[in-house]
């Protein structure tokens, strides 16, 4: 076997064996909707083996599910690099379900969904269509509620409840600290310390008193 096509195996069995996690499949489950056995899949995943054109067309028609095509199972593409715009104090968390597959839920107001949009809109170059976007729906939305407020209607709030799916493979719960003690931490923990020093020093006095009493007696 040539390093060049033992190279392709490995790579489109990787491939392979992340396309069947993505469909929530077994090995089991997939061979024997391929209708081979679960060895040969298994093969296919490691490497060792390329399956026929047969199998290789049940694979696409599963796969068709999830959008994969015959291309990007068979051939390298450049990966694009992934650049991740932080928004900061965005909306406010609601809760989380792990009813049908789990869900973070999420509010928000117009005005976080038009801040959202503004984030969006920076990440373009200068010269865009929408540069002027934020602005007019910030505009539109005050004359609504203004138009609500003369018309004595009260004013009308609506709020939006976002449904965040969570991703079953690939989720981790887990608490973030910060890298770097803050500075208001080191005061803090320097207070819990003179103050145990303190109470420790009260006891020794506390029992020094006790200790006098008890022999004047």
């Amino acid at each position: 076997m040539s390093t060049k096509n033992a190279s392709f195996k490995s790579n489109f069995g990787e491939k392979l064996k992340i396309a069947r996690k993505d469909l929530g499949l077994n090995q089991n489950m997939m061979a024997s909707q391929l209708g081979i056995s679960r060895d040969t899949l298994s093969r296919y995943e490691r490497g060792e083996l390329s399956p026929s054109l047969e199998v290789f067309s049940k694979m696409l028609e599963l796969f068709d599910n999830i959008g994969l095509s015959a291309e990007d199972l068979l051939f390298e593409r450049p990966k694009r690099e992934i650049t991740t715009h932080l928004v900061r104090s965005w909306g406010w968390a609601k809760g989380y379900s792990f009813v049908s597959g789990g869900s973070f839920r999420v509010g928000a107001t117009y005005r976080d969904i038009v801040r959202l949009i503004e984030e969006m809109i920076n990440t373009f170059p200068s010269e865009n269509p929408f540069t002027s976007t934020p602005e007019k729906m910030e505009s539109y939305f005050y004359a609504l509620e203004e138009d609500a407020e003369k018309q004595e209607q009260g004013q009308s709030v609506h709020e939006f409840e976002l449904r965040i799916p969570i991703a079953g493979h690939s989720a981790s719960l887990k608490a973030e600290f910060p890298d770097e003690e803050r500075n208001v931490d080191k005061i803090f923990q320097r207070y819990l310390d003179e103050k145990s020093k303190a109470e420790a020093l009260e006891l020794e006095l506390n029992q020094l008193k006790s200790t006098s009493k008890v022999t004047k007696d």
